[in-house]
């Protein structure tokens, strides 16, 4: 019996938007802005610090995943203002 797809719930509301905008922010901050020195001391401090167990697995932070932790804890950002429909 083959099992039935499920189509995932992803509701696309400016909140969520503006903090997957943080999120990629921040990645790309670790890549194209951080020194090589800050990088290491993320992954330095990375390595001190385990993953959230999923499927049975954890391990040590990379310095990119410490980064991003680091950065989207401080503030949420503020949702993009939509733009209003005209009124027919």
């Amino acid at each position: 019996m083959a099992a039935a797809l499920v189509q995932p719930f992803d509701p696309k509301t400016a909140k969520q938007l503006a903090w997957r905008a943080h999120l990629a922010a921040a990645s790309k901050a670790y890549n194209e802005l951080l020194t090589d020195e800050q990088q290491d001391a993320c992954i330095a401090a990375g390595a001190k610090r385990r993953t959230r167990s999923r499927l049975g697995q954890s391990g040590p932070e990379t310095g990119q995943q410490y980064w991003v932790g680091k950065e989207c804890t401080e503030k949420p950002p503020a949702p993009a203002p939509q733009a209003r429909k005209p009124k027919s």
